[in-house]
This record gives structure tokens, sequence and C-alpha cells, in this order.
């Protein structure tokens, strides 16, 4: 399977287990938003670097309030 690349622009934070906890929490994970571990190329002036991150996918939405 051919792998795909997506090009995004974003954030990467470095946190502590009790922050990844709190984030967990807030991203509903595992129920609503699902945490994948992925490869990401950092870009710094004229540097890249791929490098390991964690990162939340949508697994399934919340019913809509009226």
């Amino acid at each position: 399977m051919p792998v795909r690349v997506t090009a995004v622009t974003g954030e990467v934070y470095s946190v502590n287990s009790e922050q990844l906890k709190n984030l967990d929490h807030l991203e509903m994970h595992p129920h609503v938003y699902e945490r994948r571990e992925m490869i990401v190329n950092l870009t710094q002036s004229s540097a890249a670097v791929d490098t390991s991150c964690l990162s939340y996918f949508l697994v399934r939405s919340l019913p809509k309030l009226a």
C-alpha cells in the first residue's frame, strides 16, 4: 500500500505524562479522538528534521446538540 503524504501547518509541543493525561481527557481519548504516533517533518529555518510525535484523530463524532 502506498504511503499518503499530506502537508499541514501545525505546532508540536513537548508535554509530560500528567499533561498528556489531561490532553487525553480533553480530547475524550479513545472514545471520540484516538491518539496515534506519527512521523512529522519539522522545518526550522533551512533545516528539516523527521521526528515522532503523538497526534489525535477523530474516530467518532459527538451527536449534535439542538
